[in-house]
């Protein structure tokens, strides 16, 4: 029996968010755990996380592309709003999101350790790289694929408060996932489950990114520089998460939340792209302004940021290049040094 402190937190904003755990809930009985897309894999002994999942993506992709059809074998039923569409689809990947950050707190872990014990002069071995590369195949398949769709999320429900979205996610894992296996017992190395409280910052953690994220086009927009979002998993995978144009170059920008995440970035990687958007909790405020805590930024914070962010992501282009400069400078004097020898 979990104690008080492993409870999801219960978080309840100034106005009621568009998909609270009941509302996710009735979405979840009346178009998916009754539908046929969901009983038939059920009856044919497909496993309770694999039947949801597969059954709400079938059901979002059909009405996505208007093939619904009415037919005596399929009663007609209101469409989905765009809204509960992408509701629906943060919670078909959840519980594969939720379980692949748990192998990964794990795995970032012990190559942390495995690290602290090596010679620094030492070559990594086959046991580092293989840990490295089970890594990266646990963030491209299940972790950028749901931020990707938590993006949509943020999108859709500008003005709802962040910690009431995250405690109503964190309900909904408990619900349909909680007792469950959701990743293949292959990618499964963790012996524990995920806390609740595990749960619930690994929700928030991803709407923190991805609000800083859709904010990030409105600042670059407001300070007159262009960007392209479309990046690709391997793309995403490597920091990037959007190009700017500058100078006739597209460079890569790690959008970070906050400072010391920008910190952490450049004490772990010589040539960090990360930049702080600037923007605090207390920036988002929704579209209006009225919102606490919101998954949106105001056009008036839009404004006042925008040049302070673009003038971030200057700077670390520019830092970036006279390092890069110093190197191969210091490359070419060491192999004139070797032909004078």
């Amino acid at each position: 029996m979990n104690n008080t402190s492993e409870r999801t937190p219960h978080h309840t904003a100034e106005r009621p968010i568009e998909h609270s755990f009941d509302t996710i809930k009735n979405l979840l009985f009346q178009n998916v755990l009754r539908s046929e897309e969901y009983l038939s894999r059920r009856g044919h002994n497909v496993e309770q996380p694999d039947a949801i999942r597969e059954a709400i993506l079938e059901i979002v992709s059909r009405q996505t592309s208007d093939q619904a059809r009415t037919s005596a074998e399929r009663p007609a039923k209101p469409a989905l709003s765009e809204s509960d569409k992408t509701a629906l689809h943060v919670v078909a990947e959840l519980g594969r999101f939720i379980e692949a950050q748990h192998e990964l707190r794990r795995d970032q872990a012990t190559q942390r350790h495995q690290a602290s014990q090596r010679d620094p002069a030492a070559q990594r071995d086959q046991r580092d790289i293989t840990e490295r590369e089970r890594i990266r195949h646990l963030k491209l398949e299940y972790v950028i694929p749901y931020n990707h769709i938590i993006k949509e999320f943020v999108n859709n429900h500008p003005n709802d408060n962040i910690e009431a979205v995250s405690s109503a996610l964190a309900s909904t894992y408990q619900f349909i996932y909680g007792r469950y296996h959701c990743l293949p017992a292959s990618e499964t190395h963790s012996t524990t489950r995920p806390t609740q409280r595990d749960v619930y910052n690994s929700i928030k953690n991803s709407l923190d990114g991805m609000r800083h994220e859709v904010a990030t086009e409105g600042l670059l927009q407001a300070a007159n520089l262009d960007y392209d979002y479309n990046i690709t998993a391997d793309e995403d995978a490597n920091g990037a998460d959007i190009f700017v144009q500058l100078n006739g170059r597209r460079e890569a920008v790690d959008i970070k939340a906050s400072e010391s995440a920008v910190a952490r970035s450049q004490q772990d990687y010589r040539f960090s792209q990360a930049v702080w958007t600037g923007l605090t909790k207390e920036d988002f405020t929704g579209l209006y302004g009225t919102a606490t805590n919101a998954l949106s930024i105001p056009y008036d914070t839009v404004i006042t940021k925008a040049d302070a962010f673009a003038g971030g992501v200057k700077t670390m282009v520019r830092r970036n290049q006279i390092a890069k400069q110093k190197i191969a400078t210091r490359a070419a004097k060491r192999a004139l040094e070797r032909e004078r020898k």
